[in-house]
């Protein structure tokens, strides 16, 4: 809960992830924000899964080394050093756990740490990436799935507007660039933060499917 945290709030509300905030935290409040975020937990995770102690408290790996990577998307998300380091280990636990890692992940976990203790994001973002409701195989190096199902859109999409899938394809913009703002990065630096929230509490309702929907 980043939020909670003395002087974040007056470290970070200009950093890059704040700017489509656009005033809508401060006019809801923190706590509004804080419970609904709890909303979002339920959404995606049954009592059962909240429960276990690892969700209450991260066990961090020993010798976990920070790739570069990560400290770049560290350095694309927040302003204090100390908040680019807290996030920075965060995703290496991420990315230890998982095996891979696409910036689509950092994009979800950076939001979520906002108003959320890191076990339960953790728990969200390991369900979100291997439960079939939803993305899993998205957000990897090589997304094999997503690309899949890029190509499963834009075929109902050629069957709604034929002349302008044909002026995408002669353009080169393929359906894997173009969906992956909102099938991978979920829609996390495009959509204002009033509208965002929305999304996100559909997304984690419905699944992938609503990613389709959406689109």
């Amino acid at each position: 809960m980043y939020l909670k945290q003395t002087g974040f709030w007056e470290a970070e509300k200009t950093a890059p992830l704040m700017l489509l905030n656009k005033g809508y935290l401060e006019s809801k409040g923190f706590d509004y924000m804080f419970q609904r975020a709890e909303k979002w937990v339920s959404l995606v995770l049954t009592q059962q899964e909240i429960a276990p102690p690892e969700v209450q408290q991260i066990v961090w790996p020993e010798g976990l080394e920070i790739s570069r990577i990560i400290i770049r998307e560290a350095e694309r998300t927040f302003v204090a050093d100390e908040d680019r380091q807290k996030i920075a280990k965060f995703l290496s636990v991420v990315e230890h756990k998982f095996g891979d890692y696409a910036q689509g992940l950092s994009f979800l976990a950076s939001l979520l740490l906002l108003f959320l203790p890191e076990g339960k994001v953790l728990a969200m973002l390991s369900k979100i990436n291997t439960d079939p409701k939803y993305i899993p195989g998205y957000w990897k190096h090589e997304a094999v799935a997503f690309a899949r199902d890029a190509y499963v859109f834009e075929r109902f999409w050629r069957q709604r507007n034929v002349p302008l899938a044909d002026h995408l394809n002669k353009t080169g913009a393929l359906p894997e660039i173009f969906c992956h703002k909102y099938m991978v990065a979920l829609c996390i630096h495009v959509l204002p933060f009033e509208a965002l929230f929305e999304f996100l509490e559909n997304f984690f309702a419905r699944g992938v499917r609503y990613l389709f929907q959406f689109a």
